[in-house]
């Protein structure tokens, strides 16, 4: 029997699991969790796309008929596919002259890879260090091996951002990442205001690879089926949900909840907030919030203007912690900040991890993150296995920390790609 990944959003209160899948449910999704993303799958006309782990050449089984797809059911002609100039792509970068951990050679690879494939007409913003010591223009010059004037390249827009801990050394370097949320909250505001007119905006780290033609078909599949009427999701990767534990302390990342260890829902400026956001009703302190990792974090315009209304981002990464409890606040890392956001707006998650994978707890050394390649290559090999663990068009990898790194994945995830297409073209020709 084929395997079926299901993820579910789970609300925990009195050791009661309540799937959001329930009919009851639906009206929850946009205030209580994700949306599991086979919920999404149905046989109207337009392009396909699956988040399961390619386990057979089989065709892909529909899941039970369920209350989020009849909501979201429509007739009519399917819309027209995404579009590199749909999309929008922002980077929190640090300075361009920056010595120390420098984002160019990332981003150089990125052009001469993904990029080149990618489209023209695709755009991407660029949050850069800068200081006001210095000219903004030379410090927004882009560097000669990032081929920012080339006409076949997405178009490079390049904007200032003056950290409150200057630029970025080894002595500040877990300041600057403890108190991101700052900088991701002004690179958001940044899409909306350089890149209005878009319909999808990604935020990327400089260490993700992606396969561009396989987002430009995940995100056509989400504009025939849900674009219209239901257009507050965000998607990207939200772990799996382990099978054994209740404990959110035991599951991995991307889960906050009343038992977490910070202890941020009795915070008293997280509850204003709740009572700010929840007028009409008071959101249950046992609810499990969930968070995509900061790898690619995707949104549909409605969404992200959502998120950045009432400069929640800061508001929430502003709020007070003990760190004698733990020592990471858990409001302050971008991926959890706009996960938080994210709840307070009712804007509802899609998770997709299989296409959008993030190596957990991989190491780092010497500013790499070795055997990366072999991951990739090894799990790409078990395509049509039970153990196999991408979907059919994989999305992303994350981190890649190094440019010959970066080039090779890209190449394996392209090749991938036609291996999965080949078959699947295979598998639907007329036998001679």
């Amino acid at each position: 029997m084929r395997q079926t990944i299901l993820i579910i959003a789970a609300v925990w209160a009195q050791d009661e699991v309540l799937d959001l899948r329930s009919p009851q449910e639906v009206d929850s999704y946009r205030s209580k969790g994700l949306i599991p993303f086979r919920d999404l799958v149905d046989e109207s006309p337009g392009p396909q796309f699956s988040c399961d782990r390619l386990v057979s050449r089989g065709p892909i089984k529909l899941p039970r008929q369920s209350a989020w797809r009849e909501k979201v059911r429509r007739s009519g002609p399917p819309q027209n596919h995404t579009r590199p100039s749909d999309v929008g792509i922002g980077y929190m970068f640090r300075s361009l002259t920056s010595t120390y951990k420098s984002d160019v050679p990332l981003l150089t690879a990125a052009r001469q890879s993904w990029m080149a494939d990618a489209g023209s007409s695709l755009e991407i913003l660029l949050l850069v260090d800068c200081d006001h010591d210095t000219d903004v223009a030379s410090q927004l010059r882009p560097p000669e091996e990032l081929e920012a004037s080339r006409p076949d390249l997405p178009r490079l827009h390049f904007e200032c951002y003056y950290p409150t801990y200057q630029r970025i050394d080894a002595s500040n370097e877990v300041t600057a990442i403890l108190n991101n949320f700052d900088k991701f909250s002004a690179l958001l505001k940044g899409l909306l205001r350089i890149l209005p007119h878009k319909q999808w905006y990604i935020k990327l780290d400089t260490d993700t690879v992606i396969e561009p033609h396989n987002l430009y078909r995940f995100l056509s599949f989400f504009q025939v089926r849900v674009l219209r009427g239901e257009t507050n999701l965000y998607f990207g990767d939200a772990g799996e949900l382990p099978q054994r534990s209740p404990n959110p302390e035991d599951w991995a990342m991307y889960r906050i909840h009343s038992r977490s260890k910070d202890q941020l829902f009795k915070r008293p400026g997280w509850q204003d907030l709740v009572k700010e956001y929840y007028q009409d009703r008071k959101t249950s302190q046992q609810s499990t919030i969930t968070y995509v990792h900061g790898g690619l974090e995707g949104f549909s315009r409605d969404a992200l203007q959502s998120i950045v209304s009432k400069d929640c981002i800061r508001r929430v990464g502003e709020l007070p912690c003990d760190r004698s409890i733990k020592k990471h606040c858990i409001n302050k890392p971008e991926d959890a900040t706009v996960g938080l956001c994210a709840h307070l707006h009712k804007v509802a998650l899609v998770d997709c991890q299989p296409c959008m994978q993030n190596i957990a707890g991989a190491p780092v050394v010497d500013g790499r993150t070795p055997g990366v390649v072999q991951w990739t290559r090894h799990e790409l090999a078990k395509v049509f296995t039970s153990d196999a663990r991408f979907c059919p068009r994989p999305v992303s990898v994350h981190p890649v920390k190094d440019a010959h790194d970066q080039r090779t994945i890209y190449r394996a995830l392209h090749a991938y790609t036609h291996k999965v297409h080949a078959a699947e073209s295979m598998a639907v020709a007329p036998p001679e």
